[in-house]
């Protein structure tokens, strides 16, 4: 994301196995698409700021997984236990932007939005789409310009769903409204719906409870009726930061501060993914050595020779919503060895199991390995770093189907299914 200019910042005062490589490993499928395949492979750049993912892999939890993309409309190709298409839908985009696809436990839902630049107060800027199953459409919320401050929805973040009982939470990002210093400031975007009445619950300002400015990926779960956010910050606050609240108030724990001036838009950390135990909650990301950065700026950071990031992970016990007890954990050490590793994926297997995965790449950007371990539900490891020849992943999130690690890649026009049997 070089080309784009940086983000200012403010002050706030509140079927049959094949590869993309030369062998073919086991465990590995190509697969007919009904509607092309768009490359989404993963690679060894980190963008200073992420965008809503446009790939999806659902478990349909009837032996059927679906692939949901979005590329100027929502195509659906569903999959059976033999990785055979069988079942194809698509859907028009109802907004211009796609802003995330959620898959709930009674319904689908789909954010659109579109820019405002116009800094129209009845303009609708955002629109969260319910969905039955077969994704037949059921109702709408609309979120407009005047309560979000908003000209750019789902601007430099990602957005991520999550529900609990008649509670969905969209949590993205936006650029707002010019502020009396005459600059569109971004920050994250919280917004809450009651899906048995289809409305807004909660306040949509400036600066609401969680605020997070900027804040450049977004994560979302529920720990029984508690939402529970994390944002990737470079200025308020600078760090990777973990809100667990109810909406109207909301208790704050730095999980990884960044060094740097504040808004210097390069940090040297992504975010990968988030997930809980029965006793914590887990962010699997990467980071370079701080130590040998002289300055950050918008664009880079000074003194490093090659973007090069140990793989982590932060652990706050629930039991404690303090800094004092976030863990670091470096799971694999890349700073100063002959590869890149991708930013890490992880997958919850149970309440005390999960999985962290990642790409090699040599620097040149070409890729190697897969690796992947398992962690317990304190973030440790419970064996080796195990190795994956041929493997690669994508921007779609790897999710437990079965008893295996299921997820897809497209490559060159081609789709390919990959999995790790659980051991």
């Amino acid at each position: 994301m070089s080309g784009k200019i940086p983000f200012d910042i403010e002050y706030d005062n509140q079927a049959n196995r094949i590869s993309v490589f030369s062998k073919i490993p086991d465990n590995a499928y190509r697969v007919k698409t009904a509607f092309g395949a768009k490359d989404n492979g993963e690679t060894s750049d980190f963008p200073r700021w992420k965008s809503p993912v446009t790939s999806y892999l659902v478990n349909n939890q009837d032996q059927t997984v679906s692939v949901i993309e979005a590329n100027k409309e929502i195509t659906i190709e569903t999959y059976n236990e033999k990785y055979e298409l069988i079942a194809s839908n698509k859907l028009g985009y109802e907004l211009p932007l796609f802003g995330g696809f959620y898959s709930g436990v009674k319904y689908n839902y789909i954010a659109f939005g579109q820019e405002n630049t116009e800094e129209n107060n009845d303009k609708e800027v955002i629109r969260i789409v319910r969905y039955d199953k077969s994704f037949n459409r059921i109702d709408s919320v609309s979120i407009k310009g005047g309560e979000s401050y908003t000209i750019e929805p789902f601007e430099a973040g990602s957005g991520r769903m999550a529900e609990y009982g008649d509670t969905l939470v969209l949590h993205t990002a936006r650029k707002r409204y010019t502020t009396p210093d005459g600059l569109n400031h971004q920050s994250q975007l919280t917004i809450m719906v009651n899906t048995s009445t289809m409305k807004v619950t909660n306040d949509l300002g400036r600066f609401q409870k969680n605020h997070v400015s900027h804040s450049f990926d977004q994560y979302v779960l529920f720990d029984g009726s508690a939402q529970v956010l994390v944002d990737h910050g470079d200025a308020y606050p600078r760090s990777v930061v973990l809100s667990k609240g109810d909406g109207n108030s909301y208790s704050k724990v730095d999980l990884f501060a960044i060094p740097g001036a504040i808004g210097a838009n390069a940090t040297g950390v992504s975010i990968g993914g988030f997930e809980m135990s029965s006793g914590s909650y887990i962010v699997a990301m990467n980071s370079v050595d701080h130590s040998a950065v002289t300055e950050y700026t918008s664009y880079e950071m000074v003194g490093l020779d090659i973007d090069q990031r140990d793989i982590l992970l932060s652990v706050l016990p629930k039991s404690s919503m303090s800094s004092a007890s976030v863990q670091h954990i470096t799971l694999a050490k890349y700073v100063g060895t002959d590869k890149i590793a991708s930013i890490p994926k992880l997958v919850k297997i149970s309440d005390d199991r999960l999985m962290v995965l990642w790409q090699e790449f040599d620097k040149k950007g070409n890729p190697g390995d897969l690796k992947y371990v398992y962690i317990d539900g304190n973030g440790q490891a419970t064996g080796g770093i195990q190795t994956l020849a041929h493997f690669a992943l994508s921007e779609t999130n790897p999710i437990l189907v079965g008893d295996k690690i299921v997820w897809y890649t497209n490559n060159k026009g081609s789709r390919l299914f990959y999995s790790i049997p659980l051991k």
